[in-house]
C-alpha cells in the first residue's frame, strides 16, 4: 500500500482584555504539512495450527509553521515573526505468528523494530526592532525495539476463556510537539525541540465469556503500564518571553492502571444492547524538574467512562439506535487545579434503505442539548451543542 497526503492547517491566535471586554488579533499562523509513505505485508501459508506475518513500513512527514505576531507592545525586542520547519521518517519492520501449542491453549508472539530520524530543522523569530534570531538543530535518530506476548486459554472447550498479554510500544515526538507554538482559548504553549520518545511497558488479562450460543457476551480486562519519559504539557512558574506560559515537556514516569468491561446482548434476531465501562487511574509516578506533578492525575484522562446503546434493525425497513454516553470528572491542567465536571450525552440515530443501493439516515448528537466544559485554557470551552444531520448513502458492489 502506498499513500501520499498534504493539508494545511491556518489557526488565528487572540488576545483578550480583563472580563473578555475586548478581542484583538495575536497572531496568524500558516502550517502547511505533508506526509509520503507506504506499508508491505506478507503472510505465508498456514501449516496446521501456524500462523506467520511478517511485513514493514516507511513513512516521512515534513512540515512548516509560519506564524505573523501582532504584540500588545512596539517594544524593539517583541517579536514580530517566528518560523519553523522540520522533516521526520519513521520505518519499521514486523513479525508475528500464533499457534495453538495444546488443546485450547493458543500462543501468540510479535516483534518490531522501528527506527525514526529528525532531519536538520530550523526556527527563526525576528523582533520589531529588526534583529533576528535563528536556530539550526542537529538530525537525530533513535531505533526502538517492541516485542508483545500473549495467551488465551479456553478450558474444556467450553464457554470461558481467559487472556493475558504483556508488550513494550513507544511514539516518537511528533513535528508539532517539537516544533509548533500553539494556543488553546488564552493559553500559549510552546514546543520543545529536545524531546525524547515515550515508551510504555504493559500488561493486561481478564475472562470473557459467551453463552446461548453467543447471544450473551461478557469481557472484562485488567490493564497495568508504566510510561517512561511521557510526553505532556507543563505549566510554567514565569511566562516565556513570548508569553507562553506552558510548555511540552518529557517528565520522568507516569503509572496507568484500570479495568474495561464490557457486555452485549442480543435477545432478538432483531435487537441488541451493549454496554460498556472503563475505569482508569493515570498519575505520575516521576517528574524531575516538576516536583509538584508527582502523584497528579495526568490532565483530560477521566477515570470513568461508560456508554450503553439500543439498536434494532428489520431487513428492508433500516435501523433504529440510541447510546447514552457518560464521562466523570477529570482535570483540564497537569496541576490538577482546573477540574472539569462529568456529563452524560444521549445520541440518536436511524436509517432506511432506498432502491438503487441508496440509503436516508438521519442522526441527532447530545439530544438533550447539555452544556458541557470540554477545555478550561484561560477561558472556559462548552462542548458540541446538539447536532443534526441527514443524507443519502450510496453502496455500491456487494456486501
Amino acid at each position: 500500500m502506498l499513500y501520499a497526503g498534504a493539508r494545511r492547517f491556518d489557526p488565528d491566535r487572540a488576545r483578550f482584555g480583563p472580563e473578555r471586554a475586548t478581542e484583538a488579533l495575536a497572531a496568524r499562523q500558516r502550517v502547511p504539512s505533508s506526509d509520503l509513505g507506504g506499508s508491505l505485508v506478507w503472510s505465508a501459508p498456514a501449516r496446521g495450527a501456524l500462523r506467520l506475518t511478517a511485513g514493514g513500513d516507511l513513512r516521512r512527514v515534513a512540515g512548516a509553521a509560519r506564524e505573523t505576531l501582532f504584540p500588545a507592545t512596539a517594544a524593539p525586542d517583541a517579536a514580530v515573526a517566528r518560523e519553523a520547519d522540520g522533516s521526520q521518517l519513521l520505518g519499521g519492520v514486523f513479525a508475528e505468528g500464533g499457534a495453538a501449542v495444546a488443546p485450547g491453549l493458543e500462543l501468540s508472539a510479535a516483534l518490531r523494530v522501528d527506527l525514526w530520524r529528525n532531519g536538520e530543522a530550523t526556527g527563526l523569530r525576528r523582533a520589531a526592532g529588526g534583529g533576528e534570531d535563528r536556530t539550526r538543530y542537529a538530525p537525530r535518530s533513535d531505533a526502538q525495539v517492541s516485542p508483545r506476548v500473549a495467551l488465551r486459554w479456553r478450558p474444556g472447550q467450553g464457554p470461558l476463556a481467559l487472556r493475558a498479554s504483556a508488550y513494550r510500544a513507544f511514539r516518537a515526538p511528533t513535528l508539532n510537539e517539537l516544533y509548533r507554538t500553539f494556543q488553546v482559548g488564552t493559553i500559549v504553549t510552546a514546543p520543545d525541540p529536545s524531546l525524547r520518545a515515550e515508551t510504555l511497558l504493559g500488561a493486561e488479562a481478564g475472562p470473557e465469556l459467551a453463552v446461548r450460543g453467543g447471544a450473551l457476551r461478557l469481557r472484562v480486562t485488567g490493564f497495568w503500564s508504566v510510561l517512561r519519559d511521557p510526553i505532556t504539557v507543563v505549566t510554567l512558574d514565569a511566562p516565556l518571553p513570548d508569553g507562553a506560559t506552558r510548555r511540552r515537556a518529557n517528565l520522568g514516569a507516569a503509572r496507568i492502571r484500570g479495568l474495561e468491561a464490557a457486555a452485549a446482548w442480543a435477545p432478538l434476531p432483531w435487537l441488541e444492547a451493549r454496554a460498556a465501562w472503563t475505569f482508569v487511574d493515570a498519575r505520575v509516578a516521576s517528574a524531575p524538574g516538576h516536583p509538584e506533578l508527582s502523584g497528579r492525575a495526568l490532565p483530560q484522562d477521566p477515570r470513568h467512562r461508560a456508554a450503553v446503546s439500543l439498536a434494532a434493525w428489520r431487513a428492508g425497513l433500516g435501523r433504529l439506535g440510541a447510546e447514552l454516553r457518560a464521562v466523570s470528572r477529570q482535570y483540564e491542567d497537569d496541576r490538577n487545579a482546573l477540574p472539569m465536571g462529568g456529563y452524560v450525552l444521549l445520541d440518536l440515530a436511524a436509517s432506511v434503505p432506498l432502491r438503487g443501493g441508496l440509503e436516508a439516515f438521519a442522526a441527532a448528537e447530545n439530544v438533550l442539548d447539555r452544556r458541557y466544559l470540554v477545555g478550561r485554557a484561560g477561558v472556559d470551552t462548552i462542548g458540541a451543542p446538539r447536532m443534526v444531520r441527514a443524507g443519502l448513502r450510496v453502496r455500491m458492489g456487494g456486501e
